[in-house]
């Protein structure tokens, strides 16, 4: 369980140093991930510095994917507390949690 989560943090990491190759030149080129979108083909490194796909990642099994601001905000820390807590819940129906920041 909290394999998952930093696995998924360090995902995150990756995924989004790896996305600022490109970066938006005007608020309008940024969008969130919305539901039914399809996760970009990025390999992210997960914080045992091991490199991982993100998209290969999620197609292992139904996954509830996080983005976060970072480690140095609360609310988002409380935001993953509280996940945490469901995360064991949430392996015994089939789900894994990744949760990416740009930390």
């Amino acid at each position: 369980m909290k394999n998952a989560i930093v696995l998924g943090l360090a995902l995150l990491l990756t995924a989004f140093t790896n996305a600022l190759v490109e970066i938006p030149q005007k608020p309008e080129d940024i969008s969130p991930l919305l539901v039914g979108e399809t996760i970009p083909d990025v390999s992210v490194m997960d914080l045992s510095g091991k490199v991982i796909n993100l998209k290969a990642e999620v197609a292992k099994k139904p996954t509830i994917l996080v983005f976060y601001r970072g480690g140095w905000c609360p609310f988002c820390n409380k935001q993953l507390a509280e996940l945490r807590t469901m995360e064991p819940e949430l392996t015994k129906m089939g789900y894994q949690m990744l949760a990416v920041s740009t930390d």
